[in-house]
């Protein structure tokens, strides 16, 4: 017997709803599930990536000036190519790109290398020093280079007083007026910026490990140098070179940094290429000029990203050979390498004629060797200490202090003399304010909008035997390696003739579509780890492939989620570039307004390094809150290369 429904109530319609539609959905095959779940993922990528690059491809083949009142186009083929290798700025700015990617990647490996060697000691205060470590990554490169200039600064700078108090220099220096010491300083800050990023990843592969290889080449004889040598290098030989990888593109992408500290002056002694791109575009307004620029720049990133990337491929099938198919296989090649020839050399060396001499003279007991272990270890944890957070410290002291204070020479800073008065100014500007609300809207915003998208593509990519998967994810993640200055030139031109300029839709959507192959590739490597028993047994229950997702893969992942989530939300806060471009004063964010003041010269001293101060606390104030989500969204991928 069936009971009839009420009148007054409406029983959903078979088919209809987001049942209905999750049932239809479960219905396709898995190829068309897969294309129906990337779509929107691939849909902003080609809006705001593939057709901007295509379209300043054709720029490039025009001559577009906005200085003048006509609004034609005409077609000059590669006369701006050959106007800019004919260029000796160009060609200045080429080798001065080349040049600081090249120091920075190798300070930043080197440092990052001695910092994962540190952290994976074992000493009181580990887990605090890992937390700590993340604060320059986090702090947006627009600040941090502020809280350098505050040290560098040629009137009132403390590396000026310091150096003076210790009589190495008579007189204060105007470190950024000597274009040779001055481009040292951006790589420096870059580098310090760089560095965390590199030393977690390093951290991550190197707690892989195993124990048992350096228990058996200290039974052999082996010192702290050879195991490093002999195991440790070798084990990390591929995780160095996708570093290396990333960093090299990262550093020819330089702009945030440089536009801060030194606009490419003195003169255009510091010009690089993303600079020479964005100063041709937004200064000159020669639009196609500045397109066959970015191309050219967008080539040598290829060019360089192609070298390295053919040396990891041939590291692993050095270390991978096709004929062992055996459980061996799976095992991570660099170990296999490391364990096969590690011992026997150690050995060897075990029997050199310097290692009998130090054996027969014994320069060094036992407990002296430990004592200067632990010296060691504790001036590298000094040193990382200072390196870390001295121009955080720098900057928050500065931002309450008097004015006077800070301007006397030598500065004269103390605790009595403490105030926020500089805090409540800030609070108190109506344009602050707004650019900070500006700022949250737009991060979180974009934060939903990544997570949400990034998870509908990074499923089937994850969890479905599909064909296609691998050259998709490396096509949306070679996108990354466009520098942002190029793609600016036709999405500028876009926003402004769709009336879109100075609006908060726009950044978000230009965001999304930038960050989205971080998310994807992040989110996939957390979904691949889940085991498959848990998706196949919601389905045995009836559980559709979007439910599967929603109520199993989501939950499951949360961790994993939660660490891109917040990685979104600290690069949606910190992004410069676009919303310098596409902002005016309405949809202005807090890093374009603390960057707005480096051009103005009367703007006091501590006022500047509050509003610092304040553009850092909210990320500073989740590193600390979620530290361990952050690391291992870094890491997550590090150990699988």
């Amino acid at each position: 017997m069936t009971r009839a429904s009420s009148p007054g109530s409406a029983s959903p319609l078979p088919g209809r709803g987001i049942a209905g539609l999750s049932r239809r959905i479960n219905r396709l095959s898995p190829t068309r599930f897969a294309l129906l779940m990337i779509a929107p993922g691939a849909l902003l990528l080609v809006v705001f990536v593939v057709l901007p690059i295509l379209y300043s491809s054709v720029m490039s083949l025009q001559s577009i000036n906005l200085v003048r009142a006509e609004q034609t186009r005409p077609f000059v083929g590669a006369d701006n190519f050959v106007k800019a290798l004919s260029d000796d700025l160009f060609w200045a700015s080429l080798g001065r790109s080349f040049y600081v990617a090249v120091v920075r990647v190798v300070l930043t490996v080197g440092l990052g290398l001695f910092f994962a060697l540190l952290l994976n000691e074992a000493f009181f205060g580990r887990g605090l020093l890992r937390v700590l470590i993340l604060v320059p990554w986090a702090i947006a490169p627009v600040v941090g280079a502020l809280m350098w200039q505050l040290i560098f600064n040629a009137k009132y700078g403390v590396l000026n007083a310091v150096l003076l108090a210790v009589g190495v220099i008579t007189s204060y220096v105007a470190w950024m007026g000597n274009p040779l010491i001055s481009i040292h300083i951006v790589i420096l800050v870059e580098t310090w910026r760089a560095v965390p990023f590199a030393a977690l990843f390093l951290l991550a592969a190197l707690q892989s490990i195993p124990a048992s290889q350096y228990r058996a080449a200290k039974v052999d004889g082996a010192n702290s140098m050879q195991c490093l040598r002999f195991i440790t290098l070798p084990a990390l030989r591929k995780t160095i070179l996708i570093l290396v990888l990333v960093e090299t593109i990262w550093a020819l992408q330089l702009f945030d940094t440089l536009y801060i500290l030194t606009q490419g002056g003195p003169g255009l002694k510091t010009t690089v290429l993303t600079y020479l791109v964005f100063t041709q575009a937004f200064e000159s307004l020669k639009m196609g000029y500045a397109s066959a620029i970015g191309l050219l720049l967008f080539l040598c990133i290829l060019l360089s990203a192609g070298g390295i990337f053919w040396l990891i491929v041939r590291e692993q099938r050095k270390r991978q050979p096709a004929e062992d198919t055996g459980p061996s296989a799976r095992r991570s090649a660099s170990l296999e390498v490391a364990q096969t020839w590690t011992l026997a050399d150690v050995a060897e060396l075990s029997q050199s004629p310097g290692r009998l001499v130090r054996r027969r003279w014994q320069l060094l007991t036992p407990n002296v060797t430990r004592q200067l272990r632990r010296l060691g270890l504790a001036a590298g944890i000094i040193f990382m200490l200072v390196w870390t957070l001295l121009p955080f410290v720098w900057i928050a002291i500065v931002s309450v202090q008097p004015l006077v204070n800070v301007t006397s020479v030598p500065p004269e800073i103390g605790l009595r003399s403490v105030n926020l008065d500089q805090y409540w100014v800030q609070l108190e500007d109506a344009s602050f304010v707004l650019t900070v609300r500006n700022s949250l809207l737009v991060a979180i915003t974009t934060t939903a909008l990544c997570v949400a998208v990034g998870s509908l593509a990074a499923y089937p990519l994850a969890r479905m035997q599909l064909p296609y998967r691998n050259f998709f994810m490396g096509l949306a993640v070679s996108t990354r390696m466009v520098p942002a200055v190029t793609l600016l030139i036709p999405l500028f031109l876009v926003v402004r003739q769709l009336g879109l300029i100075d609006t908060l839709p726009s950044l978000v959507l230009v965001y999304t579509a930038f960050f989205l192959p971080y998310i994807l590739w992040m989110l996939r490597n957390f979904f691949e780890d889940m085991p498959r028993s848990l998706e196949s047994a919601a389905m045995v229950d009836g559980c559709s492939r979007l439910g599967t997702l929603v109520r199993i893969i989501m939950p499951v992942s949360a961790p994993g989620v939660t660490a891109t989530a917040i990685f979104c939300l600290i690069v949606s806060w910190n992004e410069f570039l676009f919303a310098l471009v596409l902002t005016t004063r309405s949809a202005k964010t807090l890093i374009v307004k603390i960057a707005e003041y480096r051009g103005l010269w009367d703007l006091p001293l501590n006022k500047l390094a509050a509003g610092g101060v304040m553009a850092i606390l909210p990320i500073l104030l989740i590193v600390f809150l979620l530290s361990r989500q952050i690391i291992r969204g870094l890491t997550e991928g590090a150990v699988k290369g």
